[in-house]
């Protein structure tokens, strides 16, 4: 049952480089999940914070690559404007919580995992 798991996740990789490393550099078409430090979280949840300009950053990084991805956030009206060129949708059990994915694709693109 473990070996099957495992199955599950070959090919993937984690990284715990920089963002604008992970996504520029990768050259296969890939499936990209962000998972930034949530803007305006101003608790020590998080070891490291992006500034509204690093989130700024990300959100053109995104805008300009080929690759599918996922970002998920807190419903924040910075991170709503950041990514009004986006698909933006509050998770229904959590209206705290969005999914933001490219306008130009659906979940269903069968790309390669990053």
């Amino acid at each position: 049952m473990i070996h099957n798991r495992f199955q599950l996740v070959r090919g993937v990789q984690i990284t715990g480089f920089d963002y604008a490393t992970v996504i520029t550099g990768t050259t296969k078409p890939a499936l990209i999940y962000c998972d930034p430090p949530y803007w305006a979280n101003r608790s020590n949840f998080y070891r490291y914070r992006l500034s509204l300009d690093e989130h700024e950053r990300l959100a053109e990084i995104l805008k300009q690559t080929s690759h599918s991805w996922l970002l998920s956030h807190t419903n924040n009206q910075d991170i709503r404007r950041l990514y009004r060129w986006a698909q933006v949708e509050s998770l229904d059990d959590y209206e705290w919580q969005l999914a933001i994915t490219p306008p130009r694709q659906g979940w269903g693109d069968q790309r390669t995992p990053v």
